[in-house]
C-alpha cells in the first residue's frame, strides 16, 4: 500500500474507522483538537495555580514549584545519564575488545578511556550551568530578603542634608 492509496477519496468507507481516508481526517482532526485542549489547559493551569497567591502544601506545593521552575530536576538526570553514558562507553569498549580480538586492543583502551571523558567534560559543563543557577538563584533570594530601612535611611538623611545645604 502506498501513499497514494491512502489519499485516494474513492476509499471512503461505510463507517468512520472503515476507510483510509477517513482515518487520516480523523487524525487530523483529533490533533487540531488535541493543541486547542492544550492550550487551553496550559492557560487554565498556568493561571489558575502557577500563579495564584493560593498557599500549597505537601504535593501541591512541590507540583507548583515544579511548573514554575522553582525546582529543577535537570541536575539529578544529568548525573543519571552520566553514569549511564559511562557505563555504555565502557561496555561497548568490552564488546570491540572482544570483536575485533588483538586488533582491538586500541580501540579498546581510546573508548575505554577517552569517550568516557569526553561525557564528563560534558557533564561537567552542565553541571556548571546548573550550579550558576542555583548560586544566582540564592544571591536573588538573599538580596530581596534584606531589609532595605537602611538605604531608605541614607536616602532620606542624603536628602536633608542636600536640602540644608541648599538652604545656606
Amino acid at each position: 500500500m502506498d501513499l497514494s492509496t491512502l489519499l485516494d477519496s474513492s476509499n471512503y468507507g461505510s463507517s468512520l474507522l472503515g476507510g483510509y481516508t477517513n482515518t487520516i481526517n480523523g487524525v487530523q482532526v483529533w490533533t487540531i483538537i488535541a493543541v486547542i485542549l492544550s492550550i487551553v489547559a496550559a492557560i487554565l493551569v498556568y493561571f489558575l495555580y502557577v500563579k495564584s497567591n493560593t498557599e500549597f502544601k505537601g504535593f501541591w506545593k512541590t507540583l507548583r514549584d515544579f511548573l514554575s521552575f522553582k525546582t529543577m530536576c535537570i541536575e539529578a538526570l544529568a548525573k543519571m545519564f552520566y553514569v549511564a553514558t559511562t557505563v555504555y562507553f565502557v561496555l561497548t569498549s568490552i564488546n570491540n575488545l572482544i570483536l575485533l580480538g588483538g586488533d582491538g586492543i586500541m580501540p579498546f583502551f581510546s573508548q575505554l578511556l577517552l569517550y568516557p571523558l569526553v561525557a564528563r567534560f560534558a557533564y561537567e559543563f552542565i553541571m556548571v550551568i546548573v550550579k550558576i543557577w542555583r548560586n544566582t538563584s540564592v544571591i536573588a533570594e538573599s538580596v530581596e530578603k534584606k531589609p532595605t530601612t537602611k538605604v531608605a535611611e541614607k536616602v532620606e538623611t542624603a536628602k536633608k542634608t542636600t536640602k540644608t545645604t541648599k538652604k545656606k
